[in-house]
């Protein structure tokens, strides 16, 4: 139970051992960053899951991050662009010295004089000093070193642009097939972008939980419709710390930790978490306090990127992570977290529930669930014992698995509330998970079947 760990597939796990290393390691969700990974690669890691023998509902689940509206130059070489110089970017033609090409994209519609311009991560600081048709003239402020396909930045900017790429709708089309229970919206602007893509997707049948990206200044402006709109949240710090300042971010992501368990939808904390992994079998002590105080924060899941998909030793990455989580989510449990809407009845009674599991010592909280929303109401109370999640839906089954403390399973459908709770315990003694004589707190709701209803609370021995 606690805090889950994501880890990102790439060349390191390509193998077949350091594969299973992970997943024995408990990783509890694989991500497919889109930005690197080309759609017909989807087909490979599918095979790799398969090969393992298991059944694919006891396996991670799949996590597409797809690539979004970037903005990404192109240069000659490696330019040096030196403080004090101008440059000048355009849309048609080659880079050549002086030159940025940011290729078909109309930057002097989206900025004025005296516009922020950020490169290289925020590496090299300019302003735009005028801007007519067809160019852009940059004032390099802080220079550096630039290549091709590194960033474009323009903080408190709204970019204009479609939230997926050609390149993402070919792969989530892959990733409908393979079922992918998760697809993180990357560079989310505004609540709509993210309704555009539930339509979409919908439209064809798929419905996998739209984890927003916060990762720019508009974004977090925005944050409260994106919440609304959101099925869960990602903190990419990477590229959000190149507008944010260093000291607010903290600040900034505990803000959206508490703001994701006042409304019961997952938080991950992403980038850099263990960073030092990649190259070392050991995290740094401070990786480890922001792993540990992410989780004490209230984050349902922690992230690793490079440390899993190009590091030397992603398997001591996840296990060291799984460790830190653990510990952590131990205190955090002890602790209790004050989530759930206030006014909301199906957080009242899943309050009710956690309070009744603490004064009884039961041996866990039971959530037969449709949608998964009594599970995570519950969850954002952070309780001290398990929090088992019987559902007949294999696609909700496979989304509880981001939700802190959740364990979730099948379980038969249930025509009335007699036969709910029957099947739902029957399903997890079967499973282990519950013993004969064990006392639990069932939350449920009447009448079955009806997502979003729960408001039945009943103290039951297995």
């Amino acid at each position: 139970m606690g805090a889950k760990i994501i880890a990102t597939l790439g060349p390191a796990l390509r193998d077949r051992e350091p594969f299973l290393g992970v997943l024995e390691a408990g990783a509890d969700i694989l991500r497919l960053n889109l930005s690197h990974t080309a759609p017909e690669e989807m087909a490979f890691w599918q095979s790799r899951l398969l090969e393992t023998g298991r059944n694919l509902l006891e396996l991670p689940p799949l996590l597409l991050d797809t690539a979004g509206p970037e903005l990404r130059v192109e240069v000659a070489g490696k330019a040096e662009l030196r403080t004090g110089e101008r440059w000048q970017v355009v849309a048609r033609g080659a880079p050549s010295p002086g030159v940025i090409l940011l290729p078909d994209l109309p930057l002097w519609q989206w900025v004025a004089p005296n516009q922020q311009v950020l490169l290289h991560d925020g590496r090299i600081l300019a302003w735009v000093e005028a801007a007519e048709e067809g160019r852009v003239t940059l004032f390099i402020e802080e220079g550096g070193v630039l290549s091709s396909g590194q960033k474009m930045v323009l903080p408190g900017v709204p970019l204009p642009l479609p939230l997926l790429t050609e390149r993402d709708r070919q792969s989530l089309l892959l990733g409908q097939e393979v079922g992918a229970a998760f697809v993180a919206l990357s560079f989310v602007q505004r609540g709509k972008d993210i309704d555009e893509v539930r339509r979409d997707l919908a439209g064809r049948g798929y419905r996998p939980w739209l984890i927003a990206k916060l990762e720019s200044r508009v974004a977090v402006e925005n944050r409260e419709e994106i919440w609304e709109a959101a099925d869960g949240v990602m903190v990419a710090r990477g590229d959000l710390g190149v507008e944010i300042p260093p000291e607010e971010l903290p600040l900034l992501q505990k803000a959206l930790v508490k703001e994701g368990l006042a409304k019961g939808k997952p938080v991950i904390i992403a980038t850099e978490m263990l960073e030092s992994m990649t190259s070392q079998n050991r995290p740094t002590r401070a990786e480890a306090a922001d792993v540990a105080n992410a989780i004490l924060d209230g984050a349902d899941a922690v992230m690793l990127s490079e440390e899993t998909a190009v590091g030397q030793h992603p398997v001591e990455a996840v296990t060291t992570m799984k460790r830190i989580a653990a510990r952590a989510s131990q205190a955090v449990a002890v602790g209790g977290k004050e989530g759930g809407r206030r006014e909301d009845v199906t957080a009242a009674v899943c309050r009710a529930s956690v309070e009744a599991a603490l004064q009884l010592k039961a041996a866990a909280i039971v959530t037969p669930t449709e949608s998964g929303y009594t599970a995570r109401m519950v969850a954002a109370r952070r309780p001290p014992v398990p929090i088992l999640a019987p559902t007949p839906h294999p696609e909700t089954l496979k989304k509880l698995k981001l939700v802190w403390g959740v364990v979730p399973f099948l379980m038969p459908p249930a025509g009335n509330t007699d036969e709910l709770l029957v099947k739902s315990m029957e399903a997890a003694v079967a499973q282990g998970l519950l013993q004969r004589g064990q006392q639990v707190i069932i939350t449920a709701g009447w009448p079955p079947g009806s997502p979003g209803t729960t408001n039945l609370l009943k103290v039951h021995t297995v």
